[in-house]
C-alpha cells in the first residue's frame, strides 16, 4: 500500500509491521537535491478533528528516530541546522495547544540531549540502553524524563532463560531508576516472543514495585 506521501509499504508475513519498499521506479524522491520538486505534501484541510477536539489529548507521542544503533545519523552540528528549527515549531505548537510532548526515538541520541531539553522535549521514549543513559541523566539533570533502558533484542530471542530475561529487566531499574524521572522499558514496547514477553513484563511489575516500595518518591 502508500500513504499519504506515495511511499509504498510492504507487511511481510512475520514481520511486525510494515516497511518502507522503495525501488528506482516507485520513489517518490528521485533526486535529494531536488526534494521539494517531487514531494507533494497532502492537503490536511477539511480533515474530521471533531473527536480529538471532543477528548483533548494529554499528549503528543511524536516518532522519529534520528540515529541507528550506533550513532545519530546527520552530524550533531548538521542535526542542528537542519531539524531542530522545524522540531522546535513542532514542540511549541504541542505546547501552545497545552499538551505533553514524549519523543520516540529507539537510537542514539546522546549528542543532542541537550538540544532536545532547549526544544522542550518533555519525555524521551525508546531510550536503547547503547545510550550511557546514567551519563544523560547527570547532562540533563532531571529536565528530560526517559521511557527505556531494558535490551529489548537481548532478551527477545530463541533458547534465553527466564533468569536470564529477569536479570536484564533487573539491570535496568537497578542502573537506572536511582537517578530519577526513569520509565523502565523495551524501547520499542515489547518482546515479539511471546513467552519471552511475558517473564518480561511479569518481572517488570514485580521487580519494579519492589523497587518502588523500597525508594519512595519524596
Amino acid at each position: 500500500h502508500k500513504d499519504l506521501c506515495g511511499t509504498t509499504y510492504v507487511f511481510k508475513p512475520g514481520s511486525p509491521g510494515a516497511h518502507p519498499h522503495v525501488t528506482d521506479e516507485n520513489a517518490v524522491i528521485k533526486d535529494i537535491e531536488h526534494w521539494q520538486d517531487d514531494l507533494v505534501v497532502p492537503p490536511w484541510e477539511g480533515w474530521d478533528w471533531s473527536m480529538a477536539k471532543q477528548v483533548q489529548p494529554d499528549i503528543i507521542f511524536y516518532h522519529d528516530d534520528w540515529g541507528s544503533k550506533q550513532n545519530v545519523f546527520l552530524p550533531p552540528d548538521v542535526w542542528r541546522e537542519i531539524i531542530k528549527p522545524l522540531q522546535q515549531e513542532i514542540s511549541d505548537t504541542i505546547h501552545e495547544a497545552g499538551m505533553i510532548y514524549m519523543h520516540h526515538a529507539d537510537c542514539i541520541c546522546q549528542p543532542i540531549v541537550e538540544d532536545m531539553v532547549e526544544i522542550g522535549i518533555d519525555i524521551w521514549q525508546g531510550v536503547i540502553p547503547q545510550n550511557d543513559i546514567v551519563e544523560i541523566q547527570r547532562i540533563t539533570k532531571g529536565k528530560l524524563a526517559m521511557v527505556g533502558g531494558v535490551d529489548g533484542p537481548k532478551i527477545d530471542v530463541e533458547n534465553i532463560t527466564d533468569d536470564d530475561i529477569r536479570a536484564e529487566v533487573r539491570r535496568a531499574i537497578d542502573t537506572y531508576c536511582p537517578g530519577g524521572r526513569f520509565y523502565p522499558s523495551i524501547p520499542n514496547g515489547v518482546c515479539f516472543l511471546q513467552h519471552n514477553n511475558a517473564v518480561y513484563r511479569d518481572e517488570l511489575e514485580k521487580y519494579g514495585r519492589e523497587f518502588a516500595r523500597k525508594h519512595p518518591i519524596k
